[in-house]
């Protein structure tokens, strides 16, 4: 009886470091891919838009003084909204 004890505690013991080991590999790997995704994705996409000057933010400063975008009217009507998509 004493011997599924000594099982039970060496198997709590061996869940409780492998559970360390992976949290510690997830931390590396996480730093790792990150990363390499900033530097092998994001950079060269920064790169591009910074030589061909193209700005998704729209952060240019405008002439006229106002930053409003015009839009299309909405049309609200309880039969536009029937189809929406």
């Amino acid at each position: 009886m004493y011997f599924l004890t000594y099982i039970t505690w060496i198997g709590k013991e061996a869940y409780r470091l492998w559970l360390a080991f992976a949290h510690a590999l997830g931390y590396v790997n996480t730093k790792i891919l990150l990363t390499l995704f900033y530097v092998l994705v994001v950079g060269p996409i920064w790169l591009v838009c910074f030589l061909l000057r193209i700005d998704f933010l729209n952060r240019n400063w405008k002439k006229d003084g106002s930053y409003w975008k015009v839009k299309d009217p909405v049309d609200h009507s309880p039969t536009a909204t029937r189809h929406q998509f």
